[in-house]
C-alpha cells in the first residue's frame, strides 16, 4: 500500500497541474450549459408557435360555433314564420283531404236504413263537415207524428248523434220536418 497512487490532498500546493482540469471540467460544463439552453429555448419557441396556432383555430372555431348558433336561430325563426304563414293553408289542406275521405254512400245508405216505408226526405242539407263528422239539415215528409218519431228514433239506433226537431209544418194531408243531426263518418 505504500507504493500506491496518492493523490495529492492539498491542491494549493500544485496549482499549475490542476488548473487544466478544471477548465476542461468547466468548458464541458458551460458547452453542456449552453447546448440544453438551446435546446430549451427551441422547445420554448416551438411551443409557444403551437400555442398560437391553437388560439388560432380556437378562436376560428368559436366563430364557426357562433355562426352555426345565429344560423340555427335564423332558421328556427324562419320555421316559426312559415309555420304562421301556412296554418291557414294547412287546415285548408285537410279539410279537403277529410271531405275526399268522408263516404257519402256510407252516410245515405244508413240513412235510407232508417228511414220509415211511408216518409221520404224532401232535402238534405250538410251544413259542416269537420275530420270524420258532418252535421246536417233536412228536411222529411211523414203521413203522420208516430213515423216522424220512428224516423227519429231509428237515426239514433243508427249512432246519428244530436237528433234535435228544427220546425215542423203541415201541409195537403203530410207533416213536413225538418231535423237537424250529427253524423260520425267513423262508425
Amino acid at each position: 500500500m505504500n507504493g500506491g497512487l496518492r493523490l495529492p490532498i492539498n491542491l494549493a500546493t500544485r496549482p499549475l497541474k490542476n488548473r487544466r482540469l478544471f477548465r476542461t471540467a468547466v468548458g464541458v460544463l458551460v458547452v453542456l450549459f449552453i447546448l440544453l439552453g438551446g435546446g430549451a429555448g427551441a422547445l420554448l419557441l416551438r411551443s409557444s408557435a403551437r400555442r398560437q396556432a391553437d388560439d388560432k383555430a380556437a378562436a376560428d372555431l368559436e366563430l364557426r360555433i357562433q355562426a352555426a348558433g345565429k344560423e340555427r336561430a335564423e332558421k328556427t325563426g324562419q320555421s316559426e314564420a312559415m309555420k304562421k304563414r301556412n296554418t291557414d293553408l294547412v287546415s285548408e289542406v285537410n279539410g279537403v283531404i277529410a271531405r275526399k275521405n268522408f263516404s257519402w254512400v256510407d252516410f245515405f245508405s244508413r240513412l235510407e236504413q232508417a228511414l220509415p216505408p211511408n216518409c221520404s226526405i224532401a232535402a238534405v242539407n250538410p251544413l259542416l263537415l269537420s275530420g270524420t263528422s258532418l252535421h246536417i239539415a233536412m228536411k222529411v215528409i211523414t203521413p203522420d207524428l208516430s213515423e216522424l218519431l220512428a224516423l227519429i228514433e231509428n237515426l239514433t239506433a243508427l249512432k246519428f248523434k244530436d237528433v234535435t226537431m228544427r220546425n215542423e209544418l203541415t201541409g195537403g194531408g203530410r207533416l213536413i220536418s225538418e231535423i237537424g243531426f250529427v253524423y260520425d263518418g267513423s262508425h
